[in-house]
């Protein structure tokens, strides 16, 4: 049965649904002569036809045209539909994994060229399809922004990758775009490893928007928390401290007891004191009493009654004297801030 294929049916036709009928049947004829079509023999079917009897099958992997060209497919078609000793020197793309390029040794396929985007929790699986004839394929870590290259056994950075997972925090004048890129804020961020694993670590709070202060890098020996600013950063007038001064103090032992001279003459005329003492010099004499010998006449001279000196100098200490009242309040020095000049930038980490 031969039908047109323009057939253009007019549904007014009255013949309308005879001519359906039978293209629905021209139809499915055709789908079944196609299905019965002779599929081509695999190798080893080859192989055993070739074989003729003998005891060994027959070596088609020197065949011209066998084993040149270049094929393309999926990952799985070229594991199990070619045979790296057939295709000696052939060339394959996998489509399904970013045109990874193979080439047959023709004892194996070796990776060539490519590189495959997968997520760092794709890796693992993707390991278990690898072996030492994939060494050198490169993988884009896509939500990391890194490579890792296997090394037959595992991974470790790729070439051109930056090496810096784990690292900063870095500055710039615009933002980074795309994955692998963590502010400083206090939050907890997972990073890449060479291996393919990932770590964990809370960064410190440099520049949360809400919640933090603006923070100084400093170098030092070890990596420590954030330590608190100190300082006022309001300007005050210097002001002057409130409150007195202690007068100074005498502490010691006073001075004792003593006597002075009190040199004195008599005559008939009356008692005299004479303007200089005559004696009496000295810082320290004891005191001598003397027995005075009353006569009647011109006097001649002064009687001592009593001979004293002053019994020297006070010891002890006087104190140093002291404020008391309420210390000048906190302040600083400057226009409003504690702040030399500065440029502020945001602080991001490397996944």
């Amino acid at each position: 049965m031969t039908k047109s294929t323009n057939w253009h049916p007019d549904i007014k036709d009255p013949n309308f649904a005879r001519l359906v009928y039978e293209n629905l049947f021209f139809l499915r004829d055709q789908l079944q002569a196609i299905s019965a079509e002779p599929k081509p023999p695999t190798l080893a079917e080859i192989q055993k036809q070739l074989q003729l009897g003998g005891s060994s099958a027959l070596n088609l992997t020197g065949l011209l045209g066998a084993s040149s060209g270049i094929h393309s497919g999926t990952h799985a078609v070229r594991v199990s539909d070619f045979p790296a000793a057939v295709y000696l020197d052939a060339i394959y793309v996998e489509t399904d994994r970013n045109n990874l390029v193979y080439c047959s040794t023709g004892t194996e396929w070796i990776y060539v060229s490519g590189t495959y985007d997968r997520t760092q929790t794709q890796l693992a699986a993707l390991a278990g399809t690898l072996g030492t004839s994939d060494t050198g394929l490169i993988v884009n870590v896509t939500n990391f922004a890194h490579t890792l290259r296997w090394t037959g056994t595992g991974w470790e950075w790729g070439p051109g990758d930056d090496h810096l997972a784990g690292m900063g925090p870095f500055f710039g004048e615009v933002d980074p775009v795309g994955a692998g890129w963590a502010l400083y804020d206090g939050s907890s961020v997972i990073y890449l490893k060479s291996d393919g694993t990932t770590g964990t670590i809370t960064l410190p709070n440099l520049c949360h928007p809400v919640i933090s202060l603006p923070s100084y890098i400093k170098a030092g020996p070890t990596n420590t928390a954030i330590a608190s600013g100190s300082g006022v950063t309001t300007s005050v007038s210097a002001g002057v401290p409130a409150g007195t001064v202690s007068q100074p103090t005498f502490s010691g032992n006073a001075l004792a007891t003593h006597q002075h001279e009190v040199p004195i003459s008599f005559d008939s005329g009356g008692i005299y004191w004479p303007d200089t003492p005559p004696y009496g010099t000295g810082t320290s004499v004891t005191v001598e009493e003397y027995t005075i010998a009353i006569a009647f006449g011109p006097g001649t001279g002064a009687m001592p009654l009593v001979k004293a000196t002053s019994g020297g100098t006070p010891s002890g200490t006087v104190s140093q004297p002291t404020f008391t009242g309420t210390d000048l309040a906190n302040h600083a020095h400057g226009p409003n801030t504690l702040e030399l000049q500065n440029l502020q930038r945001k602080a991001w980490f490397r996944q």
